[in-house]
């Protein structure tokens, strides 16, 4: 599990990292360089021939049938919807698995790939494996927190989903992303 976590935290690193910072990784060179950027070129050229695809969200029964997948894992994952200015997905990536009761994360590990990709909104999802999608405490200070960390960065946090083995509970919904 080691092993795969440093295989996620260097395609991370690869795919977040400006090319000229690679340059500073030993047996990285120019070859490597090229041959990256090839792959970027690729992905961005995919991405404009796509863009009629992409997905926008417009709700957060949208953002539930999305991550579906989340209401029967056994242990807390969070996840990073991030949208483009007229609300499509420009990415999803999972930021934390946790416990089957927890998952610690800071506004600052939230936001690093956001800033990276210049998404202009936010979705904080994640799952409670007991189902029940009541907010606890941490649900309301974490969201309080990335709301204003999102609003220092310019960057919209749209909502904040919690899903259940029978549903979702939204921050937006509930009104509760108006501190």
């Amino acid at each position: 599990d080691n092993l795969t976590e440093r295989n996620y935290d260097l395609e991370e690193f690869l795919l977040n990292s400006e090319l000229e910072e690679l340059l500073e990784v030993p047996g990285f060179g120019p070859k490597s360089l090229k041959q990256l950027n090839a792959i970027q070129e690729s992905d961005r050229r995919i991405f404009e021939n796509s863009k009629e695809k992409v997905e926008k969200i417009n709700s957060p029964a949208k953002v539930f049938e999305m991550n579906k997948d989340m209401q029967f894992l056994d242990q807390e994952e969070i996840r990073i919807i991030m949208l483009d200015i007229k609300s499509r997905v420009k990415g999803v990536r999972t930021i934390s698995k946790g416990t089957i009761s927890r998952s610690v994360i800071t506004p600052r590990e939230v936001y690093s790939i956001p800033v990276r990709k210049m998404a202009a909104g936010v979705i904080f999802v994640h799952n409670h494996p007991s189902g029940d999608v009541t907010p606890s405490s941490e649900d309301e200070s974490i969201t309080k927190k990335l709301k204003e960390a999102g609003d220092i960065l310019s960057i919209t946090l749209v909502d904040s989903i919690i899903i259940g083995r029978d549903g979702y509970y939204s921050f937006k919904e509930e009104g509760k992303l108006i501190w």
